[in-house]
């Protein structure tokens, strides 16, 4: 079972990390579907869940229904990209020295 998780969580990883997913986002009927999936979650109460536990732990307040823009295919390429560049900085022997 664990094993099953793992291979569903990686591939959608992959979704995400290959462009698949902002390409399917960036969608007219996508952005349908989520604001769909919205109003359902509403009508189940998600909405007063998530300020229940926000309130809780104490994190900000955020509106749940505001417009968000989707990230772009350059938004993930920036964001890949710098990613990369990071893993590459935890190489050079003075962050070595400062993670010991």
């Amino acid at each position: 079972m664990i094993d099953e998780v793992l291979q569903i969580q990686k591939g959608v990883l992959r979704h995400i990390e290959d462009v698949g997913f902002a390409k399917e986002w960036e969608k007219y009927t996508s952005k349908i579907k989520f604001k769909f999936i919205r109003l359902m979650a509403s009508r189940v109460g998600f909405g007063s869940l998530e300020k229940r536990v926000r309130k809780n732990l104490t994190l900000p307040k955020v509106d749940l229904w505001a417009e968000t823009p989707y990230p772009t295919e350059e938004d993930i390429q920036k964001k890949q990209k710098l990613q990369k560049e990071l893993e590459e900085f935890k190489g050079y022997k003075e962050f070595l020295m400062i993670h010991k």
